[in-house]
């Protein structure tokens, strides 16, 4: 969906070089120069990002910012959104794990979620069935 979800829809597909990558500054200007409004990313890779945004003027026309790929420790995104709106951009953390083709969850995130021991993984894709199963491989009572 990274590539073919922009290019199916009209938009544009922005790969950055390696070097781009590396500097925050530079990351956040191309985000900016080529009108990025849906950022995916590994929290990790975000985090840099943040810690930005608090040393320089906003320009980016963000709308999305998508997680996956790994845990989000909801606590990197309080810097965040002390100085962002929770809705502009949306934060999402999308769930899923190899075996399923990435993405089967996603989560909505707001700045009351900063701070809970482990991010939330949300509902499921709507076009999606999902199981909770125990260690028995049976599925889990609700909670």
């Amino acid at each position: 969906w990274e590539i073919w979800g922009a290019l199916r829809y009209g938009g544009r597909l922005i790969i950055p070089t390696h070097r781009t990558t590396q500097s925050p500054k530079d990351f956040y200007f191309l985000i900016c120069k080529e009108d990025v409004t849906v950022l995916n990313m590994t929290p990790s890779a975000f985090k840099p990002l943040v810690q930005l945004q608090s040393e320089i003027e906003l320009c980016d026309q963000l709308r999305y910012v998508i997680f996956g790929g790994e845990s989000l420790d909801t606590m990197i995104m309080a810097p965040w959104f002390s100085i962002r709106s929770e809705n502009s951009p949306q934060i999402i953390n999308m769930y899923g794990i190899t075996e399923s083709t990435v993405h089967v969850t996603y989560y909505m995130m707001k700045a009351r979620d900063c701070g809970n021991i482990v991010g939330q993984i949300g509902v499921r894709i709507p076009d999606l069935t999902i199981y909770v199963l125990d260690s028995q491989g049976s599925p889990a009572p609700v909670g």
